[in-house]
């Protein structure tokens, strides 16, 4: 409700300059007073503030209305608080020594006021008055949206009327602001590209490195192969969805020599290709060497085919060091693992892909060469099922959004 100088007119014109001489002159209705509107919503963004209300012609003002924020839909800041009321007089400035005069309390009574020698008016004089302040100004809106908030939300609304005199602020409720809850809260897939190294000694027994049959009866040999296929169907039941896997043989099944390495993958990155990953390792075998650069530069080339805005992450899974640079074939060099180290590097660097390592058995060697340029560290050593298991899921943990 608003009051304006207007529903005051009436009472004063009554009154008159006489009733300025003489007390009881005129008679008050406190129900005519009315309070200061509460103040307005808050903006829908930033820096837009609901305007408070005017002041009452008795009692106090009202506060601002706070600003909304826009995108998260939070309220604004709470209301000030409200100003003390004060006393009215519809006396004239001037006046006759010692002559008394009607003058009306915030509190809607009546009072009396007395002109002094100076020839104009005192005080108004209340009896019993207490003129209180009002009330605090209203709570902020919370400013954040919580990941289970709805899409839209409200502020917080301002303080409470005195009931004695003045009003509260009142706080600007933030204007609704609908917001995409799966922007928010959805984080986005990656993609991890297994490239799994199928060189012949990975039938060796991932525990002795030795091959079964030779020192090590088949009953109790465990493949690096079979494990690995045993880790992933546990790892695979454990991942997370935002975690699409691929896969990448090297050297490639079918391939006419010992170190080729096919363009493309036989997996491709996806959501739910557990069972096409699985599928193609239990339809192929161990063979061959392990050209592990040309398996690299391979990924990164397909990854470049890959158009759907997620992060890309290569998981290294070696019995070994790589040979197959040309002219030495099986023979591991210091340049073979410069070349691999290299073209890690380059993922990482030239193509924002990072890679993760993992040596399986006791004879991989030091891989922490190929983490490091991959920008993930040190490599996972898997001397067993268990840590074979424990490697991966740590590698899962770490890309998965």
């Amino acid at each position: 409700m608003k009051t304006t100088s207007r529903q005051w007119t009436p009472f004063l014109l009554a009154c008159g300059l006489a009733s300025a001489l003489i007390a009881g002159g005129c008679t008050f209705d406190s129900s005519q007073l009315r309070l200061g509107p509460d103040g307005g919503l808050g903006g829908a963004s930033a820096g837009a503030s609901g305007q408070g209300g005017t002041s009452a012609s008795v009692g106090g003002t009202v506060g601002s209305g706070g600003s909304g924020v826009a995108g998260v839909g939070g309220g604004g800041a709470g209301g000030t608080d409200g100003q003390a009321a004060t006393a009215t007089s519809p006396a004239p400035a001037t006046c006759v020594p010692g002559a008394s005069a009607l003058c009306y309390c915030p509190t809607g009574q009546r009072g009396a006021q007395t002109c002094t020698s100076s020839g104009t008016f005192a005080a108004c004089v209340c009896a019993g008055l207490t003129i209180d302040a009002g009330g605090a100004g209203g709570v902020d809106g919370a400013a954040t949206r919580p990941p289970d908030a709805p899409t839209t939300t409200t502020g917080g609304s301002g303080g409470a009327i005195s009931t004695s005199s003045g009003m509260a602020g009142s706080g600007g409720g933030g204007v609704p602001v609908s917001v995409d809850a799966e922007s928010i809260s959805s984080p986005q897939p990656v993609d991890l590209l297994l490239v799994l190294d199928r060189s012949g000694s990975m039938s060796d027994d991932i525990t002795t490195d030795t091959a079964c049959g030779t020192g090590i009866g088949a009953a109790t040999c465990t493949t690096k192969w079979s494990n690995m296929t045993a880790s992933l169907t546990q790892v695979f039941a454990a991942s997370p969805a935002g975690v699409q896997w691929g896969l990448k043989f090297f050297s490639s099944p079918g391939g006419q020599m010992a170190c080729t390495v096919n363009p493309g993958v036989e997996v491709s990155v996806g959501p739910n290709t557990a069972a096409q990953i699985q599928a193609a390792i239990a339809g192929t075998s161990p063979a061959n060497q392990t050209p592990t650069t040309a398996a690299i530069q391979a990924s990164v080339d397909y990854y470049g085919t890959v158009n759907d805005g997620l992060a890309h992450y290569i998981l290294l899974a070696t019995d070994g060091q790589p040979n197959c640079d040309p002219g030495t074939s099986s023979n591991v060099t210091d340049a073979s693992v410069q070349d691999t180290v290299n073209a890690i590097a380059i993922a990482l660097s030239g193509n924002n892909i990072k890679t993760y390592v993992i040596g399986i058995g006791s004879s991989a060697g030091d891989l922490d060469s190929f983490a490091a340029a991959g920008g993930t560290g040190t490599y996972f050593p898997a001397t067993s099922p268990d840590a074979l298991t424990a490697a991966l899921t740590s590698i899962v943990g770490a890309v998965a959004p």
